[in-house]
């Protein structure tokens, strides 16, 4: 074996460098605009320019008779062809005990469209101009309804409705806790604090917008696409258009971002996949950027008003949330959850709070659905309730570290249970808050506070302690494991790739219980014939999919064992295994992993496996910035980040610090700059391409991110230790820059102004604030 390439050198815990990154950066990548079948034809989705309006008419025949020109269809034709809806809001429930409701979700709009975006017709043609040109010759007859632009619009009373269903414009209603308890703490409260916050609504923005390419291939539906989620997607495809899922196949290439916006199926991609079905031929789309601000599904957009109840000591008392979430023109599955039941289950965080009163409506819009965005609902409540800790810590004169030592849960607690009655196995999130402020140097700050002010620039200290939940509560994953005569050892898993380096921390599992050269490990993920799964989001990908490998890969083993004690004549007791062989304890008698493969009849050894970890990891941080704040500008820099993080064990450094860092920089943009705008006049899109949204450049963070990783506190419910990492950056970050501009103002004078803070804190909204 090369020394260069041991298992000690490229196991778990190793900076290993990412297997994928040679062939994407030699421009050698397959994503699924790379792949173009002969024949194939594009597809071009007209799209409603009314934010709500009834279809009188469609008119098709002149774009039908345009050269090239291979088929039209509009919202009746798939109703009248059986094309189901998509699934909505199934599993929640109004406030008056009836089930979730939503307008009936359908591939192309039918009779009615509700937002800025929504398709109304699918063209396809043998070139994309063609397809373009005929949409265009596409007539739709609108007549225009009143459009409920914001939320406050939704709820008037006397507001018009987007479905009969839904009177109130009220999808689903969700209440947690105890409310007389909670209104009896509050009024024995030595303090309240009190924060109206907007969680501002944000574009899941991928270098790779959505793109599909569906066909037959023997007479089976294959859909080739960018998504996160290949069997999920395949299920509602198949599904809705009435198809046995074993006559349909999802494969993912290479993936250009997901973030969590390309978890599920749209309404394109079941529209692409009738169309293939129908006509027999390849049918490819390519969502241009102006169409995925429109219509691919959006993050956060909620308004919670936040309370917090505490005695003289600066115990909490309670903890009372009342939210309402902008779920769109149509209540998804995912976006309510994530709203109603995924962000509370964190509402309390790290601190011991035990008397809550939380009540969230999912309300419909005129505006484009929202869904799943980096972190899903654990952002907004983790900045619920660290922007209150900070306000609680300004107006008790409490020191804001000494407020939350107050509160924190102890290791001594755990297994501890919130008030959602989730049960965090670990945690010792004073340790992590102290690690931070040594590596934070926090108590250096006043220096760096008074040479900002020679320079005109008022510096502010900004921190969050926090945890998340991973896991998309499916805790079930399959791996198939094959060992191969010619030297491969080749594993299969349903999760799935979508630029996080998961096909290097997976074969980095495999050296681990092989004990073989990582060349020789090739990982296949994102192919629904060889096998199913849940896929990728959650932040479940290691803790799931790398347990699932883990436990996979020594079945193998162990059934190798088992094949070789009957080669070399002896038990399987007294077989040693090491480094891809099988020796026969105190003899000189082996037998090579590789030979052994290639004596069975089909010339490899194989396992399919399915294992199940025993619940969520809670991983967990604290994050400390520096910001500085021109007081004639409002503009903000962010000087100084530092974070401390809980992940568990850490199978490969280098992909996790670059998870945790490009995590922070989401969340900055967040803080700082990202905001989806509706006007609220008229319903349209304000932010409609890159000149309206603003995304955070690489320069957003003028320092250089220090940031560690603390595998003390390993997670007890998965067999390698592991916590989730793709979302904790996102959800500490916001809620840490946010505070930081807040005692910025609180430190010059403008205490008062720092509650009213709202995201993002661009320098306008800033000056704004500040002087007028």
């Amino acid at each position: 074996m090369d020394p260069v390439n041991t298992p000690t050198r490229f196991g778990s815990g190793q900076a290993v460098r990412r297997l994928e990154d040679d062939v994407l950066l030699a421009g050698a990548g397959v994503f699924t605009d790379d792949v173009a079948p002969t024949g194939q034809l594009r597809a071009v989705f007209l799209r409603s320019p009314y934010p709500h309006a009834r279809i009188v008419s469609v008119d098709a025949d002149a774009a039908r008779a345009l050269p090239g020109v291979a088929a039209v269809y509009t919202g009746a034709d798939l109703v009248a062809a059986g094309v189901k809806p998509l699934p909505t809001t199934a599993g929640f429930k109004r406030a008056d005990g009836g089930p979730g409701v939503s307008p009936t979700l359908h591939a192309l709009a039918h009779e009615r469209v509700r937002f800025v975006g929504e398709p109304v017709a699918l063209v396809l043609a043998d070139t994309l101009q063609q397809a373009r040109d005929a949409a265009e010759a596409v007539s739709v007859d609108y007549e225009e309804l009143p459009a409920l632009a914001t939320l406050a619009q939704a709820t008037a009373p006397g507001a018009p409705t987007l479905t009969d269903a839904a009177p109130d414009n009220i999808a689903a209603e969700m209440r947690h806790g105890n409310a007389q308890a909670t209104e009896a703490a509050f009024a024995q409260a030595a303090h309240v604090v009190a924060l109206d916050i907007t969680h501002q609504r944000l574009a899941a923005f991928t270098l790779e917008p959505r793109t599909v390419l569906a066909g037959v291939e023997d007479g089976r539906l294959s859909i080739r696409m960018s998504t996160q989620m290949p069997s999920g997607v395949r299920n509602t495809i198949a599904d809705a258009l009435g198809l046995d899922r074993a006559k349909a196949r999802v494969v993912v290439g290479d993936v250009g971002g997901g973030f969590g916006m390309k978890t599920g199926a749209y309404v394109e991609d079941v529209a692409l996949g009738f169309a293939a079905h129908t006509l027999q031929r390849s049918v490819k789309w390519v969502s241009e950027r102006s169409e995925e601000f429109l219509a691919t599904y959006h993050g956060r957009d909620v308004q919670s008003r936040a309370e917090l109840a505490l005695a003289a000591d600066g115990r909490i008392l309670a903890l009372r949330i009342a939210s309402q979430a902008n779920c769109g023109a149509y209540a998804t599955g995912t976006g309510v959850a994530i709203q109603l039941l995924i962000g509370p289950w964190v509402q309390t965080s790290v601190y011991d709070i035990q008397t809550i009163d939380f009540h969230y409506q999912a309300v419909l819009t005129n505006q484009a659905p929202t869904g799943a965005y980096r972190g899903a609902g654990r952002p907004e409540a983790i900045f619920n309730i660290e922007r209150l800790m900070d306000e609680a810590a300004r107006q008790t004169g409490i020191d804001r570290i000494a407020l939350r030592r107050r509160n924190f849960i102890q290791p001594a607690q755990m297994p501890y249970k919130n008030p959602m009655a989730q049960t965090y196995d670990t945690g010792a999130f004073e340790q992590q808050m102290d690690q931070a402020l040594a590596l934070a140097d926090w108590s250096g700050f006043e220096s760096r506070a008074k040479d900002a002010a020679t320079r005109g620039k008022w510096r502010g200290q900004g921190i969050a302690t926090f945890l998340e939940w991973t896991g998309g509560n499916v805790f079930e994953e399959r791996v198939t494991v094959s060992v191969q005569a010619d030297g491969v050892i080749e594993v299969f898993s349903a999760v799935n790739a979508m630029g996080q380096g998961i096909a290097t921390s997976l074969a980095q599992l495999v050296v681990d219980a092989f004990g073989v050269s990582i060349d020789q490990v090739r990982v296949v993920l994102g192919d629904t014939d060889r096998g199913d799964g849940f896929g990728s989001a959650g932040s479940r990908s290691i803790f799931t999919g790398g347990s699932a490998m883990r436990i996979g890969s020594e079945r193998t083993i162990d059934k190798a064992r088992e094949l070789a004690a009957k080669e070399l004549e002896a038990s399987a007791e007294d077989l040693q295994y090491a480094q891809g062989a099988f020796t026969v304890a105190g003899t000189d008698l082996k037998i090579g992993l590789f030979e052994l493969a290639g004596r069975q009849p089909d010339k490899r050894i194989f396992m399919d496996s399915t294992s199940t970890v025993a619940g969520p990891t809670w991983p967990n941080g604290c994050h400390i910035s520096e910001v500085e704040v021109d007081p004639a500008t409002g503009a903000v820099e962010v000087v100084a980040y530092a974070s401390m993080n809980d992940v568990g064990r850490v199978i490969n450094p280098l992909i996790v610090m670059g998870q945790l860092d490009g995590g922070a920089v989401q969340g900055i943009g967040q803080a700082l700059c990202e905001r989806v705008v509706y006007d609220g006049d008229t319903g349209q899109p304000v932010a409609g391409s890159l000149m309206d949204y603003a995304v955070p450049h690489f320069d957003i963070v003028r320092a250089d991110f220090v940031t560690r990783m603390d595998q003390s506190v390993p997670c007890k419910n998965n067999p390698l230790g592991v916590k989730g990492v793709g979302e904790l950056g996102t959800i500490g970050a916001t809620p840490s820059i946010v505070n930081a501009v807040a005692d910025a103002l609180a430190r010059n004078g403008l205490a008062a102004k720092a509650p009213q803070l709202q995201m993002p804190v661009s320098p306008a909204r800033l000056w704004e604030l500040m002087h007028g």
